[in-house]
């Protein structure tokens, strides 16, 4: 039983579906990521770069991104 639960577990996680659903993740939370970095008290933040970080994040979900749907990624 416990194998059987294995395997569907492995192709679940081998499959090209969840590769992109992850690297879509990956993609956004280093964006994220970087400009929680700039703000979170450290000096040398200016606004400048805050504003730089957010133009990345609308540029990358401005087009249809695999993995989420069109009506979430609008929002």
């Amino acid at each position: 039983m416990l194998s059987l639960q294995f395997n569907k577990v492995k192709r679940v996680v081998q499959s090209e579906r969840h590769r992109k659903v992850v690297e879509t993740m990956i993609r956004t939370f280093t964006v994220v990521m970087q400009l929680i970095r700039l703000t979170d008290g450290k000096k040398g933040t200016t606004l400048g770069k805050v504003y730089g970080y957010m133009l990345v994040l609308d540029k990358l979900h401005s087009k249809p991104i695999d993995g989420i749907p069109e009506r979430m990624r609008e929002k």
